[in-house]
């Protein structure tokens, strides 16, 4: 339909034979001079406003047999000038009848609206309805009919038959728009599904491709691996024994750079397993003070070469026990701190734990490390965090590394649902922020709240040339109930003490100091016969730990490595004021070097052994590695028997009992994984020679995700990667044996098997 069609159409047909009818319907609807009278009338009756419907002007056509009426009808719609509605006499003799007539009309003109006139009850409604149907186009007027009657109907229907076209219209233009819609996502659903054969494809190849990735990678870290577990190995070795200056010298450059080399190795496996999507955070129990803590230990000898002090500061309200991913945290404070470290020539490098926020089960916990560094410049700072990228090219070329550290953080951080960012200006040092969520174990309490109260009212002069270790030695005193004062100098602190003798039981000493260290600070304060009861407890950098002939000479109670542990020095401070001896003191490790034994034949009987009857299998095909492995286990006191594959391991075992097995996971007949299952099946159907299951340790050059429990799941014991260093091993063995003494369970190898 046109879209004129839609307009307003006054045309209107009249079907009767009468003809005065036809002038009677002309002057209702096509008003005269009568108009004002009828605008009147019409204003009278409807109110004002009414009048202009009265003067509505229609066009009107006469037909006087229904058989014209449906040619003109006809001749009007094929014209686009259709007629709005029609007056049908009810009887035109001797042609159709006003219900013959409308039937025919309507299948010309189906929207046509018609009034049937009648003068007659000819037909009731039903009638009507029976013959014609229910029809909402149909209306029955009775003559003789009221003017108003005429014009309110004509106005009413061709308004009705306006509204019909124009929802027809609209219905149609909607129908023409759903189906180019509908033909626009037919087009795009195609492309749509073929975008996704497309990605499946590429997903197919991606998958393939990292398959491949990670093969290769898994060869590549072997690989390498294998041969610096002769390098570092034979290197640390070589240190243990009688060298000229020179030697050691070369011997400790090639230890170094063998680390800084894997080291490297490390970074690229790590932010590939990243990039991978196989990056899997664990949660489990631990203790969030000693993650700190011992972070700060393994870079404390490297400040100290370098003249720096390494501070940290835990907050009182920092909870302990928590749960999360431990290596993760660690991990991220490791990179942090030794990137503050590195890029640090003087100066100092500070650590600091606290709350952001905290909750009955769990806390944000917020990790500060700002250093007095080079700083970074403000351009840099918005790339820092992207892989490969550091401030600038000579940064490489001064420091090292590869660029991928800080990458490496953000991305665990934000693993652990964290956020990580930096603040730094070039000569002023940098700061790094990071913050995450732990989960607190039930019955947390932090170790503020256990220790308080011991060193209650202890009075202390805490005496260090450097502010922030002044900051946080007075903030740990305080804590714990220890009145306190500082000296930033040597002479400022006598000064302090000869002014009150009296007024301190303890002074903390650091080492060094400029113009007058520490042990000359304790030997004026010795001198001094007012201050004969101060206890002296000495804080030095690590590496210069004074042995107890030193400390006695200068009258010290204790001496700390720097950074102190808040716990060593509570124990140290507490032990100083009692007198007694301080369990600060170093421990013996687990397992101590002995004599080696050589391995002989044992009964085969079931006994509890100390370890120094235990006898060790090394199964190990690479003959450096073979002679490295050999070589730990005798700087550790034990003698070793070697096998060079998988398949001489369960006759081995046959032949002579050894409690311990260090199994190499790649061999060339039989790996390890098999030499293993070998075991643990044979063991479990009771064909072995020996009774008590074989402790079997992993000792592999595989380190990507999952290879851990890849040898657990074989059933394997313990795990330590290559290169071996001599304190995992140590570490490996001293798990073993306290197993044993507690009466452990069964590997959980032979679970897996079974």
């Amino acid at each position: 339909m046109k879209p004129e069609s839609a307009e307003k159409n006054r045309r209107v047909l009249v079907i009767d034979d009468n003809r005065d009818i036809h002038d009677g319907f002309r002057k209702i609807l096509q008003p005269g001079p009568q108009a004002e009278v009828m605008a009147q009338a019409k204003a009278d009756l409807f109110g004002p406003g009414s009048e202009a419907s009265a003067l509505a002007t229609f066009t009107v056509d006469s037909a006087y047999q229904g058989c014209e009426g449906l040619e003109k009808v006809r001749e009007a719609a094929a014209a686009g000038r259709p007629y709005a509605m029609a007056f049908v006499d009810m009887r035109m003799p001797p042609g159709w009848d006003g219900l013959e007539t409308t039937l025919k009309l309507w299948e010309a003109e189906p929207d046509l609206q018609v009034v049937i006139c009648t003068a007659y009850a000819d037909f009731s409604w039903r009638d009507l309805i029976a013959r014609i149907g229910l029809s909402d186009r149909l209306v029955v007027l009775k003559k003789p009919f009221d003017n108003l009657d005429v014009l309110q109907l004509s106005l009413a229907l061709t308004e009705k038959w306006r509204l019909l076209q124009q929802s027809r219209l609209e219905l149609e233009t909607l129908q023409r728009a759903v189906e180019a819609r509908t033909a626009e996502l037919q087009a795009e659903n195609a492309a749509r599904r073929r975008a996704q054969e497309e990605a499946q494809h590429a997903r197919a190849a991606a998958e393939a491709a990292d398959r491949s990735k990670s093969s290769f990678l898994a060869n590549m870290s072997h690989e390498i691996r294998t041969p610096m577990n002769g390098i570092v190995g034979m290197a640390n070795l070589l240190l243990q024994t009688e060298l000229s200056g020179e030697q050691r010298d070369f011997a400790e450059t090639l230890r170094t750079s063998s680390e800084a080399l894997l080291g490297i190795l490390n970074d690229i496996l790590d932010f590939s397993k990243i990039e991978a999507g196989r990056l899997d955070l664990e949660t489990t129990d631990f203790n969030l003070w000693e993650v700190v803590e011992s972070t700060i230990d393994l870079h404390a000898t490297r400040a100290s070469q370098k003249g720096l002090e390494l501070i940290s500061q835990i907050g009182d309200d920092v909870p302990s026990r928590v749960r999360g991913d431990p290596l993760r945290l660690r991990q991220v404070l490791l990179n942090l701190v030794g990137n503050a470290v590195k890029f640090t020539e003087r100066g100092e490098v500070f650590l600091n734990a606290s709350v952001i926020r905290q909750h009955e089960t769990s806390a944000e916990v917020r990790f500060e490390i700002r250093d007095t560094g080079v700083g970074i410049p403000a351009d840099a700072l918005p790339r820092l965090f992207q892989a490969f990228s550091q401030a600038d090219d000579s940064t490489t070329r001064r420091f090292g590394g590869t660029g991928l550290g800080l990458a490496i953080s953000r991305r665990l951080v934000e693993a652990m649902q964290g956020t990580i960012s930096v603040r730094s200006e070039p000569g002023c040092g940098s700061t790094f922020v990071f913050a995450i969520p732990l989960l607190k174990q039930a019955g947390e309490q932090t170790p503020a709240a256990v220790d308080r109260a011991d060193l209650r009212g202890v009075r202390a002069l805490v005496v260090d040339d450097n502010e922030t270790n002044r900051k946080v030695l007075h903030h740990q005193l305080d804590r714990w109930g220890v009145v306190n004062a500082a000296a930033a100098s040597a002479p400022a602190a006598l000064e302090l003490l000869r002014n009150a003798p009296a007024a301190y039981d303890l002074v903390l000493l650091d080492m060094q100091m400029p113009h007058m260290d520490g042990l000359m600070l304790a030997d004026a304060i010795r001198q001094i016969p007012t201050l004969n009861g101060l206890r002296l407890v000495m804080l030095t950098s690590m590496g210069e730990r004074l042995d107890s002939s030193v400390r006695a000479a200068h009258g010290l109670a204790d001496c700390l490595n720097k950074p102190v542990k808040q716990s060593q020095l509570f124990r140290s401070l507490a032990t100083a004021m009692s007198g007694t001896r301080s369990s600060a003191s170093p421990i013996a490790p687990a397992v101590r070097p002995r004599e080696p034994r050589p391995p002989a034949a044992l009964p085969v009987v079931p006994c509890v052994r100390t370890t120094d009857s235990a006898y060790i299998l090394i199964a190990e095909d690479n003959p450096v590695s073979q002679k490295v492995a050999q070589l730990q286990l005798k700087q550790l006191g034990f003698a070793a028997d070697v096998v060079a594959d998988g398949a001489d391991v369960l006759p081995a075992l046959q032949k002579k009992r050894y409690e311990i097995i260090f199994m190499d996971c790649q061999m060339a007949r039989v790996d390890g994984f098999q030499a293993t299952q070998q075991i643990r099946q044979a063991e479990i159907a009771g064909k072995t020679a020996w009774k008590v299951p074989v402790h079997i340790i992993a000792m592999t050059a595989n380190a990507m995700q999952g290879d851990r429990e890849k040898c657990f799941t074989a059933g394997m014991n313990d795990y330590v990667t290559k290169p071996v260093d001599i304190s995992e091993m140590e570490s490996a063995l001293t798990r073993h044996f306290e197993g044993k003494a507690a009466g452990a369970a069964a590997p959980k190898g032979l679970l897996a098997v079974a």
